[in-house]
């Protein structure tokens, strides 16, 4: 193959460089040095020989991303992997069109199989639940992307009608039934003297997605019951129902059977929105997808910022408390503060100072998990029994002896 490398790197268009760690060129392909313009480059400052945007892109360990080489008139994007050795870097530059993230403005209606940080399980329900007719009951904490999955939801069912978004929390409690099913003309004072139609009624043909489910008001619960039972919705002050074609997606970060079993939530209401129940799990739970989820951010955000090791090892060992939403807005904060610079490397100084800080280690294997419980139990049984071992132990079902020596093992002592 040696005979072949150089018509091949010359076919693929990938260039060399080699720098020291001070940014010194050692070498270069003689594909860089027409290419780049890097003639007699060798012993300068690569920055005295041409301006790589980011500034110092080869102090980050992430493979792919897209830069700027800038000399004199000359401009072009390359794909861009910088290599550590023990001299330095060496510096892998492909040639690229210009990013597709800044030449392209994309919907971010995705598909079910296009949207990021979803685990293979959660896409299986999520296309049962979009091939049948049945509703989708959405499970996740605020912020996880909810509403993302019952918009791909909806556009995998391939419905010619609207996605209509409801956020139960937000409607006001007399004018509920109004909101969700309409009214006609002169139904109640201050009313649109034409009447208006209802979310089911502009979701015919579509999805109605009713968000925070379990915020909606107890009396409200029965109507909906016959809505999706019927198919068929009564304005308020009408004389006759309308019949409507709509798929039911709801989302929860309630747990509805403590609900049901609390009276706040129809039982018989629960049972007819669950035909297909999804699990989305939290942020912290999924930083296997975390760098999925940064590219999708910065194409959606059109974003040119790269990032060092230790700032993604401290995002990585954050607990986002906010979920997907809250790394959203810190990609967006970060773009902003580096819009218009030229050094687009976010360091560990430039992230919000909570994330700055250690905070204590996210379990991710199953060891790591058991031992969270098990220190979780034990300070329960403690504090149950204020401090003594004794009673603790007996409680968890082993010896004193034997929580003595547990508490060391889980350094607790």
């Amino acid at each position: 193959m040696r005979g072949y490398e150089k018509i091949i790197l010359e076919n693929v268009g990938i260039f060399f460089i080699v720098i020291d760690k001070g940014g010194k060129v050692i070498d270069c392909s003689v594909e860089a040095e027409n290419h780049l313009g890097l003639k007699n480059a060798e012993g300068k400052c690569i920055n005295e020989v041409g301006t790589l945007l980011p500034k110092e892109a080869w102090k980050t360990e992430q493979e792919e991303i897209e830069v700027v080489w800038e000399k004199g008139n000359f401009r072009n994007y390359f794909i861009f992997q910088s290599i550590p050795i023990e001299e330095g870097y060496i510096l892998c530059f492909r040639r690229e069109k210009p990013p597709k993230r800044l030449v392209t403005d994309l919907p971010f209606d995705y598909s079910i199989d296009e949207i990021p940080g979803i685990p293979e399980e959660v896409k299986k329900l999520a296309r049962i639940g979009a091939r049948s007719n049945v509703p989708v009951l959405i499970h996740g904490e605020s912020g996880v992307g909810k509403e993302v999955l019952a918009r791909a939801i909806h556009k995998e069912a391939g419905r010619s009608g609207n996605f209509v978004p409801v956020n139960c929390t937000s409607i006001p409690r007399d004018l509920a039934e109004a909101e969700l099913f309409g009214y006609e003309p002169g139904a109640f004072t201050g009313a649109d003297k034409k009447g208006r139609p209802g979310k089911f009624e502009i979701a015919d043909n579509g999805t109605v997605f009713l968000d925070e489910i379990g915020d909606m008001p107890l009396e409200l619960q029965g109507k909906l019951l016959r809505v999706i039972e019927d198919r068929e919705i009564w304005r308020v002050g009408a004389i006759k129902g309308k019949k409507v074609d709509f798929k039911l997606v709801c989302a929860t970060n309630a747990d509805l059977k403590e609900l049901v079993n609390k009276k706040a939530f129809r039982e018989d209401l629960y049972y007819r929105i669950t035909g297909v129940e999804i699990w989305l799990p939290p942020l912290r739970e999924r930083i296997e997808y975390f760098d999925e989820f940064i590219t999708y951010f910065l194409e959606k955000h059109k974003g040119d910022i790269i990032f060092s090791k230790e700032a993604m090892e401290a995002l990585r060992s954050y607990s986002w408390p906010g979920n997907v939403r809250e790394l959203e807005r810190v990609i967006e904060f970060l773009i902003m503060m580096k819009e218009g610079s030229k050094d687009k490397i976010i360091g560990i100084e430039d992230l919000p100072e909570k994330m700055r800080k250690p905070e204590e280690k996210i379990p991710r294997t199953l060891s790591e998990k058991i031992e969270v419980l098990k220190k979780k139990e034990i300070r329960k049984a403690l504090e149950k029994h204020k401090g003594n071992k004794t009673r603790a132990a007996k409680e968890l079902g082993i010896s004193r002896w034997g929580l003595i020596k547990m508490l060391k093992s889980l350094k607790m002592e």
